[in-house]
């Protein structure tokens, strides 16, 4: 098969009605459930984010000991599973095969998991770790700068890549192999039949679906919306040196992102989505060459050699002292991993069952190796040269940018190219970047929110029209609002429950595979007798 062929078959997937009943009505509540939050935060912003943030102190203190260790649990279920004999089975039929180059598969899954904020934080992270104070003297390196570096990586390593993949593989392997909608209830039910009446697992595994669905419109909208005034912003301070973004222009580009974003979801992950993501990765790869070789190349090239050999270290180091730190420390995690953490499983039914539609008809093994090796692999280059840059400019510009940071997240990338030669053009690549990189995960939310309303692996363009509308609608309404802050923490409320519903799925996945290996072995003995 090409790989320029759309990925799914609707010709040969059905959908039964009570399950295709099903997605409609997860569409519609969730849709009732979205106006009611987006109601809300134009009523009363402030009772709304006071909520939210009361919402996270509430489960960081009481469950910060507890979500680390179902954090390392997820870790180590992925490293299991790779080394594992399960490993070998496919995600869909014995006889699939996968619809995509490795290569075009690999730029999708990580342009559209990781989003614009890539550019920004990797570039503005480690001032706030140093800010905090945590690693003056404690963390895996040998300086400041190398402590902060890996302790950052923590977050976008494979801590987050973990819940990304396990999820996708459980999302792919129910909905691919099991012959069920390739959604995130898919999973769900596995685990809630365990425990719980069918009928009453099937309604559970329905309310998997809208929290996740209400979690993907604000999260991904407010993504779009802090990405395009960041884009904004960063257009007229290079352009007119006005730090303030204009709205018309705000709106003007949020225009061209989300009518792109359809485009390249109707058109399928293996052809409009692949396009854009090998145009991205190019110039992210052009952009941080750039920086590896116009700034201090010796540097830099230390950096990142010493953040590959304090990066796993590290990853004990962290979640060893969210046990025995000191409250400063505990509350450095709580702030930071372990809203990562939240965040990641927040996403992992979106992210997921994405990973899960580009990766059909490939192996667990394969799945995971290509998104919690490869995406950590790529998330330490990329960190390393930036992060470790924005903090060497800051050396040269006598601490300039540090406090700029602290204001403003944007200015990280933005006054650590100025320090460099043709600061204007590579500014201007910073932007584009950006949002090329919004418009891969805006696609990619579109594609699978109608999948999630659909049932099917390829919706109707109607169904992508009518979320790309919502997405949009989010975003303009943050935008003449200047609610991000609000709109971003409404899947707080949902965060708890997502993770528990997404630790069942996972546990299916598990009991399943195990099922499925005792059969097979089964068949092989009666075979040789």
């Amino acid at each position: 098969m090409s790989a320029n062929e759309t990925i799914s078959d609707t010709s040969t997937q059905t959908v039964s009605p009570k399950a295709a009943l099903r997605q409609r009505m997860v569409m519609i509540i969730s849709v009732l459930f979205g106006l009611g939050l987006t109601t809300w935060v134009m009523i009363d912003a402030g009772s709304m984010a006071t909520a939210a943030s009361a919402t996270k102190n509430l489960i960081m203190s009481r469950l910060d000991q507890p979500l680390m260790i179902l954090n390392t649990f997820v870790v180590l279920v992925a490293i299991f599973l790779i080394f594992s004999p399960w490993g070998s089975i496919r995600l869909g039929s014995d006889d699939s095969r996968p619809t995509m180059s490795t290569t075009s598969w690999l730029l999708v899954m990580f342009s559209a998991s990781v989003g614009a904020g890539m550019v920004y934080w990797a570039a503005a992270e480690a001032f706030f770790h140093i800010d905090s104070g945590v690693f003056e003297t404690q963390g895996a390196g040998s300086t400041m700068e190398d402590r902060v570096m890996a302790g950052e990586l923590f977050s976008y390593g494979f801590h987050s890549w973990a819940c990304y993949s396990v999820v996708g593989v459980a999302i792919g392997y129910f909905g691919f192999r099991k012959k069920q909608p390739p959604t995130f209830s898919s999973a769900v039910d596995g685990g809630l039949v365990k425990i719980l009446p069918r009928r009453i697992a099937l309604f559970g595994g329905g309310i998997s679906d809208c929290l996740a669905v209400v979690g993907m419109i604000f999260g991904i909208g407010g993504s779009i919306a802090a990405g395009v005034l960041q884009m904004a912003s960063g257009f007229n301070e290079v352009v007119s040196s006005q730090s303030e973004p204009s709205t018309f222009v705000a709106v003007i580009v949020l225009a061209v992102i989300i009518i792109t974003s359809w485009g390249a979801s109707v058109s399928g992950a293996s052809k409009g989505l692949s396009l854009i993501s090998n145009l991205n990765i190019a110039v992210a790869v052009l952009l941080m060459l750039f920086i590896l070789f116009a700034g201090d190349f010796g540097v830099l090239i230390t950096r990142l050699g010493n953040l590959f050999v304090n990066y796993i270290p590290a990853t004990f180091d962290v979640t060893i002292r969210t046990f025995t730190g000191d409250e400063e420390y505990r509350q450095w995690s709580r702030d930071w991993p372990l809203t990562y953490f939240l965040w990641s499983m927040s996403w992992s039914p979106f992210v997921g069952a994405f990973i899960a539609e580009v990766s059909k008809g490939r192996t667990i093994r394969e799945t995971l190796l290509g998104t919690f090796v490869f995406g950590t692999i790529l998330a330490l280059i990329w960190f390393g040269i930036l992060s470790g840059w924005s903090m060497e400019a800051d050396r040269l510009s006598d601490g300039a940018i540090a406090p700029a940071v602290l204001d403003d997240v944007s200015n990280g990338i933005f006054l650590s190219l100025e320090q460099l030669p043709f600061s204007q053009i590579t500014q201007i690549i910073a932007i584009i970047l950006a949002g090329v990189f919004l418009i891969t995960t805006c696609a990619a939310g579109i594609l699978i929110l109608g999948v999630m309303s659909t049932g099917k692996e390829k919706p109707g363009i109607p169904y992508q029209v009518f979320w790309a509308v919502v997405l949009s609608m989010v975003a303009i309404m943050v935008i003449l609002t200047n609610t991000i802050d609000v709109i971003r923490a409404a899947p707080t409320f949902a965060a708890l429950p997502i993770t528990m519903f997404g630790f069942l799925g996972i546990i299916a996945l598990l009991f399943s595979l195990r099922a499925e290996g005792k059969s097979t072995k089964h068949k092989a003995v009666q075979a040789d007798d």
